[in-house]
């Protein structure tokens, strides 16, 4: 587990996909748990390509234990969580934002391809929300990586946080985020 926030901290995060993949949803859920049920601060905000489905689709998360720490934009990002080549390959080449030199990257490793040399962690989210039914539900499958890969946000308080956006699916939600949380 990797461990970002210390005391005095802001953590830099940048979910990226195409649209319909529910790439603001999870940036959503996670800054939810952070605010929420973890004592602490964050911002998120969505950006989307001009396509409904299938275009750009990114989210950039803050996630802070300052209180009055008010940019919510992310300068350099400390985490990328890619979910499409497209845009892995616009932020690893600078096009859309910077990352720091030392950036976490966690990759949909049946949808993204990162150089050897990378230092990268790998789940296959989609091809595992399909295994279980739901492939609707790959971000959430990335959510529950995430947590186990950042140890940014609590793994129980991002369960409250989706139980309480979607309690109608929340049994399938609860299973696909088990999975991506125990495969690190």
């Amino acid at each position: 587990m990797v461990v970002f926030m210390t005391d005095g901290r802001r953590t830099e995060i940048i979910f990226a996909g195409s649209g319909g993949q529910g790439i603001a949803k999870a940036a959503e859920i996670a800054g939810a748990a952070a605010c929420l049920y973890d004592d602490n601060y964050a911002a998120m905000i969505p950006n989307y390509g001009p396509e409904a489905r299938g275009g750009r689709s990114y989210a950039e998360l803050v996630i802070s234990n300052i209180e009055n720490d008010n940019y919510p934009l992310v300068n350099e990002a400390d985490v990328l969580v890619a979910m499409n080549q497209e845009t892995y390959d616009a932020f690893t080449g600078g096009l859309l934002g910077k990352l720091k030199p030392n950036y976490l990257c966690i990759v949909d490793e049946d949808l993204v391809r990162v150089p050897e040399s990378q230092r990268a962690y790998r789940i296959p989210a989609t091809r595992l929300a399909q295994e279980e039914g739901a492939g609707i539900a790959a971000n959430i499958v990335m959510l529950g990586f995430f947590a186990e890969v950042t140890g940014l946000v609590n793994y129980n308080s991002i369960k409250r946080a989706l139980k309480e956006k979607f309690p109608e699916k929340f049994d399938i939600n609860e299973r696909c985020l088990e999975i991506g949380y125990g495969k690190h």
